[in-house]
């Protein structure tokens, strides 16, 4: 609802009042019909969102193992692991599409078929995940690391 200077410079301060006051009921009627839907996250998305703590968790408790000599190297045992657990959440999703993303968008400019594009970018996605995980478990071990060389420090010191 516009309103032109010449129909303002005419209205009275009442009326102007009046408009404002009606504009200002329309705002609110038309901001609060809107609803948004809450939808609940399914179990793989919770395990997604925890991905963080619980591949720290793991850095942790690998770094712990090898300190103790129970374990003497941390990649054959964090790989398959990852590897099963990235694999078994790709088979779980009902809809099987890569993250659309410049690789999805090079392989289709290449002239591929977009069903092998999509085996493509699935793969690519997972070893994607499966470093990001690994970097994020390699801080966690790293944190563990620096607190036991801390604490080997100071009690040799004291």
């Amino acid at each position: 609802m516009a309103t032109t200077i010449q129909e303002c410079a005419s209205s009275s301060a009442a009326e102007r009042r009046r408009k404002r006051k009606l504009d200002a009921t329309q705002e609110e009627t038309i901001n609060t019909t809107a609803e948004i839907d809450f939808v609940e996250p399914s179990y793989m998305d919770l395990i997604d969102i925890n991905r963080v703590q619980a591949c720290v968790i793991a850095g942790a408790m690998l770094r712990i193992l090898t300190f103790f000599h129970v374990i003497h190297s941390v990649s054959p045992i964090w790989i398959p692991l990852s590897l099963a657990y990235h694999t078994c959440s790709l088979i779980q999703v009902e809809k099987k599409f890569p993250k659309h993303g410049y690789i999805v968008n090079f392989l289709l400019v290449g002239g591929m078929s977009e069903k092998l594009v999509r085996y493509l970018g699935l793969g690519i996605d997972t070893l994607w995940s499966f470093a990001m995980d690994s970097l994020i478990m390699a801080f966690g071990f790293l944190c563990v690391h620096i607190g036991f060389m801390i604490y080997y420090c100071i009690m040799t010191v004291s």
